[in-house]
């Protein structure tokens, strides 16, 4: 029979961005807790693959929700569940960061995109923020210092990886940006990859609220010290703002993509070694 651990390990792999990084340079104490939360990822990533009625994923997503609750409670029968309440139980933590993974999925998966700036913030705590928080909790960093950065990482890791993914988003005529932009902005999304004027006022913008996360997150990265595993992330999303920073609005909106893995390994293992 497949261990809860060995099962969380198994769909980890299903997520393919820098957080496997940040799992292989966590501390020995971490890394069962926070694979287990790559896990969740992972089976929130088939959902949204494999699941074409929008019931069915809407009853996937809340079974979730459910067995993740059960799984603090000691009641789980998954797996995966067993890990994360496992583990993260352990470490003092709550099912109630796991759903903020969940909620973020669904939203993914209905294409809901944020209606204003504050609902992108939420989103980017939902997505990614939570998920450096967690991965500071279970580094035993629990001052509310640490956690503010950790989410501030999490949040500038998503939004540049948000604009990494702005070709293929508009491949599928997807838009995961704030609704009040189009407007704002006068925006036509089938027509942005086409129309000069209009990427300029969309990249600016992005480039506006990225600045602002940045700025929020070397605030608050003053007097903390990062756990590696968080450290790396940050390197990491600098290392890809300076590359999108350097591209013309059109290209960043065409061909934006992310360098050589084995690249980003090795800046990923210097980061984590960084003193």
């Amino acid at each position: 029979m497949t261990s809860p651990d060995d099962y969380a390990r198994e769909r980890a792999t299903l997520v393919r961005d820098d957080w496997q990084y940040a799992r292989i340079f966590s501390a020995p104490e971490a890394r069962a807790g926070f694979t287990a939360l790559l896990g969740l990822r992972g089976e929130m990533q088939d959902i949204k693959a494999t699941v074409s009625e929008s019931a069915v994923a809407q009853a996937r997503f809340e079974w979730w929700r459910q067995e993740i609750s059960r799984a603090f409670a000691n009641q789980a029968q998954h797996p995966l569940a067993k890990a994360l309440g496992e583990h993260l139980g352990a470490a003092g933590s709550a099912p109630e960061y796991c759903h903020e993974l969940i909620d973020a999925a669904e939203a993914e998966y209905e294409r809901e995109p944020p209606r204003n700036a504050q609902e992108l913030q939420l989103y980017l705590y939902r997505s990614a923020g939570v998920l450096a928080e967690q991965l500071a909790w279970l580094h035993g960093r629990h001052d509310r210092d640490t956690l503010s950065v950790a989410h501030h990482v999490g949040q500038s890791w998503r939004l540049v990886d948000l604009m990494l993914s702005l070709p293929a988003m508009l491949r599928a005529n997807a838009w995961m940006f704030p609704w009040e932009w189009k407007q704002e902005l006068a925006l036509d999304v089938a027509q942005l990859p086409n129309d000069t004027a209009m990427a300029e006022r969309l990249v600016a913008k992005l480039f506006e609220t990225l600045d602002n996360e940045r700025v929020h997150t070397r605030t608050a990265m003053e007097n903390v010290e990062l756990p590696p595993a968080l450290r790396l992330m940050w390197t990491l999303a600098e290392r890809d703002y300076r590359r999108l920073r350097k591209l013309p609005a059109q290209r960043l909106l065409t061909q934006a993509s992310r360098d050589n893995p084995l690249a980003r390994l090795w800046a990923a293992w210097r980061a984590a070694r960084k003193r």
